[in-house]
């Protein structure tokens, strides 16, 4: 078996070594030797009697150098997974490393060294009741309550169909096929999609819509036809294509259904099960909901929260965490071809940060047992999706959304540290001294963009220097 000896050089660095003598491959090499000897097939030869030194000649050294490489990767591996998370990006060949040639002529023993990073000792400190944080408490006008009620009454309404005419609110689902100037294009892209009034961004087809009902055609280009949707989303969810499929811009739609929602009465019924066996009247469904739409506004305040908090941490715990600067820059130069000495410099500062923040996180996380499990991802794509469709979303229909979603291995990541840190921010708050400040929406809403100038123009700065 291959000798595996890890030396740490420093700190906050690690040389692994592995050596493998000629006697754990010898015999691996000449049997595969062997094994191709069996099936090679050479011209002037009987299948099985190619010379052997033919064989050595042609195929030894890439079936030694293949040898090697999976016995020295298997212990790399294994080396990795005991040291646990202690680790700082990936091995490294060593800037000593000798080259060898794999010749099969003269077999010797060989030894491959890997430098790596180890990540610094240090506890989190800060989180604690010594420093006051500033918390905005944001205001929920009337207004805004009465756009929910409205939705809840949407949400718990009855879904119908009217095949007689079209009115502003509802959904309409196209048949569309793809033109060909004003002609239905041979073997063109067709597929069936609905949209939602509110959704659809095209005055023009707006107004033909009024007038139209089920069985009447419209014309339109797919790709204008609703807000903030990119190409790729139209081809994927509305066309049913791939991104990289060619298609035109206008389609022919067929109506083939036409749905709205009659809203629900506002009555005791309607109150309890829409907001809870405790509320039964309308006056108790308004305090109900301001305190409900204001968690929605106390992420924006969890979030400047959260950049305070961050900026402490990394005040008080940033100087104690030293980094492997020269390992992490030698690393970063192998992650890509268009990563230069100069490049590297120029943004080490600024990654070295990001790093430290993520250790950081990394030990609030477990400090408070933070996970994300399958069954929250669901629940977090299915709300998306619910607050993005309304009372339009059937189980069905949000279950083969989720599922489409859950592909996206970005879209997942994204979710699952959104979650985490959302999770993590109720933790922290409990250990924090908060002061209150009872704020409008405009006031939330001028506190971020005077943060997000600020951020702009420290960017602006770094980038002069």
């Amino acid at each position: 078996m291959p000798n595996v000896v890890t030396e740490n050089t420093d700190n906050l660095t690690s040389v692994i070594t592995v050596s493998v003598p000629r006697e754990d491959y010898e015999q691996k090499l000449n049997n595969k030797l062997k094994e191709a000897r069996k099936v090679a097939q050479i011209k002037g030869f009987r299948k099985g009697k190619v010379p052997m030194s033919f064989i050595k000649k042609n195929y030894g050294q890439s079936m030694l150098a293949d040898i090697i490489n999976d016995l020295m990767q298997d212990e790399m591996v294994k080396t990795m997974e005991e040291g646990g998370d202690k680790y700082l990006g990936q091995p490294i060949p060593t800037e000593d490393q000798k080259q060898y040639s794999f010749s099969v002529s003269n077999l010797e023993d060989f030894e491959f060294k890997f430098e790596i990073g180890l990540k610094p000792e240090f506890k989190v400190t800060g989180i604690d009741k010594k420093k006051a944080f500033n918390y905005y408490a944001t205001q929920i006008p009337a207004t805004t309550i009465d756009e929910e009620i409205a939705n809840a009454r949407k949400r718990a309404g009855e879904r119908v169909l009217d095949e007689e005419k079209i009115v502003e609110g509802d959904m309409v689902k196209f048949d569309a096929k793809e033109l060909d100037g004003k002609k239905v294009k041979e073997d063109g892209i067709q597929n069936e999609f609905s949209l939602l009034w509110d959704r659809i961004d095209n005055d023009k087809l707006k107004k033909q819509l009024l007038k139209k009902k089920v069985g009447d055609t419209v014309s339109f280009n797919v790709f204008e036809v609703e807000k903030d949707t990119e190409a790729d989303y139209v081809k994927k969810y509305m066309l049913g294509i791939g991104e990289e499929d060619e298609t035109g811009e206008m389609y022919e739609a067929t109506i083939i259904e036409v749905s709205r929602i009659v809203e629900a009465e506002l009555n005791e019924e309607f109150f309890t099960k829409t907001f809870g066996e405790d509320v039964k009247t309308e006056a108790e469904a308004r305090t109900f909901l301001e305190s409900e739409i204001g968690k929605s506004y106390n992420k924006t305040a969890d979030a400047l929260l959260f950049r305070d908090i961050q900026d402490r941490l990394m005040e008080v715990n940033g100087p104690k965490m030293p980094l492997p600067d020269a390992f992490m820059k030698r690393f970063l130069m192998t992650q890509s071809e268009d990563n230069t000495p100069e490049i590297i410099e120029e943004g080490y500062e600024g990654f070295a940060d990001n790093l430290r923040w993520t250790l950081v996180r990394g030990q609030l996380f477990d400090k408070y047992e933070i996970k994300v499990e399958q069954e929250d991802l669901n629940e977090h794509f299915a709300n998306q999706i619910r607050q993005y469709m309304g009372g339009y979303a059937d189980a069905a229909m949000i279950q083969q959304t989720v599922g489409r979603m859950m592909q996206d291995q970005k879209m997942v990541e994204d979710a699952a540290n959104n979650i985490a840190t959302d999770r993590l921010m109720d933790k922290v708050k409990d250990d924090l001294k908060l002061k209150e400040k009872k704020v409008t929406i405009e006031e939330l809403n001028a506190v971020v963009t005077e943060l997000n100038e600020k951020m702009a123009a420290e960017r602006a700065a770094e980038e002069e220097e």
